[in-house]
């Protein structure tokens, strides 16, 4: 599943809106991060999170959430959910997600 959305929480940069997304995260049943990454070196700089945990109706899943902020400031979240097993597949689907990803005309890859 792919799952794309702006941001609308009180966090002024993707890496603090990542933060909190894996603190909400971490409440989920045998949670674990692998990693919590900041892409860019300003603070408007993207910020990825992926980690895995037990649904309840899903099984074991593996989430890959990519937060950025396009140059409005507009703060955008593109996640792909799947099983845990293939992480190269999944992040091979959220990276053509966020190549591919283009609000208000501004592309992400570009």
């Amino acid at each position: 599943m792919i799952q794309v959305f702006e941001l609308h929480g009180p966090e002024s940069t993707p890496y603090e809106s990542a933060q909190e997304a894996e603190r909400i995260a971490s409440t989920h049943r045998d949670y674990e991060q692998i990693a919590l990454t900041r892409l860019g070196s300003d603070a408007l700089g993207p910020a990825q999170l992926e980690y895995t945990y037990q649904s309840k109706s899903d099984g074991h899943r593996r989430i890959l959430d990519r937060r950025f902020a396009a140059p409005n400031g507009t703060m955008y979240a593109v996640l792909v959910i799947g099983p845990s097993g293939d992480g190269a597949e999944a992040r091979e689907v959220h990276q053509a997600a966020v190549d591919t990803f283009c609000p208000t005309g501004y592309c992400t890859a570009s």
